[in-house]
């Protein structure tokens, strides 16, 4: 949960203002002492904002995946390719 926060660059505070949970909260469920509830909001809410979880294998923890850099990479990749394609045909 933190690794998810600080990719999107939010403070516990500002995570507890866009998510709708106390700060406290936020800090419980980080630290292993959050409610079932609180989780599943809070994976719901990075995912809305752009973050996969990626389960545990081949004797690796668990990952977070940033959709939100993959799809700027993306577009910044087509926007070049347009580019070229328009120079050439200049």
């Amino acid at each position: 949960m933190i690794a998810a926060r600080v990719t999107l660059g939010y403070t516990q505070a500002e995570l507890a203002a866009s998510s709708g949970l106390a700060v406290r909260t936020i800090y419980n469920t980080e630290h292993g002492f959050g409610d079932l509830e609180s989780v599943e909001h809070l994976v719901d809410h990075f995912q809305k904002n752009g973050i996969e979880f990626v389960k545990p294998e081949a004797g690796q923890g668990w990952g977070i995946f940033n959709r939100n850099i993959v799809e700027s990479f993306d577009d910044e990749r087509k926007r070049n390719r347009l580019a070229r394609r328009a120079r050439k045909n200049d």
